[in-house]
């Protein structure tokens, strides 16, 4: 894979496209089943924009590989905001769950 200026767009759409999943996920909690204007009408647009973004990336990138980042990294930052803001607990199985969606996307890139 030779990096030129269209891969790294590929990937700086894909990071923004993680960055607006995680906010929009986060927003879920806060929506409290959608019975919260604010929050909800936040996560539909932030939800909206990464579609967007993630759409764009896959100019670029092949898919598999980009929506494994997008999975990974999204479930890493999201379960880390759980349990730094909603105070969610940390448990071994968690922690392997996560590490395993890790080690796979590694995978995935590396082949």
């Amino acid at each position: 894979m030779k990096w030129d200026d269209g891969l790294l767009l590929g990937y700086g759409f894909l990071c923004a496209a993680i960055v607006f999943e995680i906010i929009s996920s986060s927003l879920l909690k806060e929506s409290d089943g959608f019975h919260r204007l604010i929050p909800t009408i936040c996560l539909v647009i932030g939800y909206t924009i990464t579609l967007f973004l993630f759409s764009k990336s896959l100019r670029w990138l092949d898919l598999g590989i980009a929506y494994a980042l997008w999975g990974a990294i999204g479930t890493l930052f999201t379960t880390i905001i759980g349990i730094i803001f909603f105070k969610e607990q940390v448990n071994r199985s968690k922690l392997v769950g996560v590490a395993c969606i890790i080690i796979g996307t590694v995978m995935l890139n590396i082949l």
